[in-house]
């Protein structure tokens, strides 16, 4: 017969702030699999000296989303209290099935934390990611790995300002700090504006002329555009893409050199806002509705709404149409990478 203390725990995960596909899951273990389902609630996946480790699935004795947030609740909590100003933690992971996903769950909660973080675009060794906790001189890491267990299993490693793993009297201060978590309730699971992806600096445009000035793509033998944007995180939809916003500002000019059809043009420049979404997620295929307003420049232009799709899976380098229509001139269409 099960523990009153299971059963308890149980109906906190199917009552409480859980998604509906655990909730599902948990039913169907009730109806199928009741020793499963017992082995899942009857304790609490320990946060050892180094980190967790269990099989996925849900439970509080087992690895998920919630248990891997309420261990980096503590963890941040533990860096805050020690550091206070400037916490930067980096994480990466394994090839394991949903690696990629706790890793990124981490991530945002340590983000929601105050904490600046560094999350690897993908699966890297563990020595890296001490490299990475040296070179860039943060507090903290995390690597989601379970090493040599079976395939069921996935675990997730909490490393200090040393890149080693933790150890006395930071290995114990952690454990306390996380069993204070006592529900999922307790932790902060999105930074919102604090999840934001770097600085981008791009020059050229493939299609010519500039956001927020149509007239603008008229053909010249010498160009420079700048477009700075800094963008945020919205979040992920699933395994289809990742969304974004971006405010930006841009500014440029076209002289006609020695084009036979080229223009010179007064210096143009608009601020405005983008939407982006990359699908799949962390791909670099980017999908991007910009709404731009004129600030200097011709008058008569009123506010610009374009829509583009880039492919940076095909091409890094682009040639602008009107620039390779006159005189062929290349450079780089942008100098970092999204997301």
């Amino acid at each position: 017969m099960m523990q009153e203390k299971t059963e308890n725990k149980i109906e906190e995960w199917l009552s409480g702030n859980y998604d509906e596909a655990t909730k599902h899951e948990i039913n169907e273990l009730k109806k199928n699999d009741s020793a499963q389902l017992e082995d899942a609630f009857y304790k609490d996946l320990e946060f050892g000296t180094g980190g967790l480790r269990g099989i996925m699935g849900v439970g509080t004795n087992r690895m998920n989303k919630y248990t891997v947030g309420m261990a980096t609740q503590g963890f941040a909590n533990y860096l805050n209290q020690c550091f206070q100003d400037d916490v930067k933690v980096a994480i990466t992971h394994d090839v394991r099935n949903h690696s990629r996903e706790f890793a990124e769950i981490t991530a945002h909660i340590f983000a929601a934390n105050g904490i600046k973080v560094y999350l690897f675009e993908s699966l890297r060794p563990t020595p890296e990611l001490s490299f990475a906790i040296r070179h860039f001189k943060c507090q903290g890491g995390v690597v989601c790995t379970a090493s040599h267990n079976p395939k069921e299993y996935n675990g997730y490693k909490a490393y200090w300002t040393d890149g080693g793993q933790l150890v006395p009297p930071h290995d114990i201060n952690v454990i306390k700090e996380v069993e204070k978590i006592a529900s999922v309730d307790d932790v902060k699971w999105s930074g919102g504006w604090k999840q934001r992806i770097p600085f981008q600096l791009t020059f050229g445009d493939r299609d010519g002329g500039m956001r927020g000035f149509r007239s603008a793509d008229v053909g010249g033998a010498r160009r420079v555009v700048g477009h700075v944007e800094d963008r945020y995180l919205v979040g992920r939809y699933k395994d289809f893409a990742t969304f974004a916003v971006a405010p930006f500002f841009e500014a440029g000019k076209l002289w006609a050199g020695d084009s036979p059809f080229g223009v010179t043009t007064p210096l143009y420049a608009s601020t405005g806002l983008s939407l982006l979404a990359a699908s799949p997620p962390q791909s670099r295929r980017t999908f991007r509705a910009d709404f731009a307003l004129p600030v200097r420049g011709p008058r008569g232009h009123g506010w610009e709404a374009r829509l583009t799709v880039l492919d940076w899976t095909r091409t890094f380098r682009v040639e602008p149409r009107d620039i390779f229509n006159n005189r062929e001139r290349s450079i780089p269409s942008s100098v970092f990478n999204w997301p």
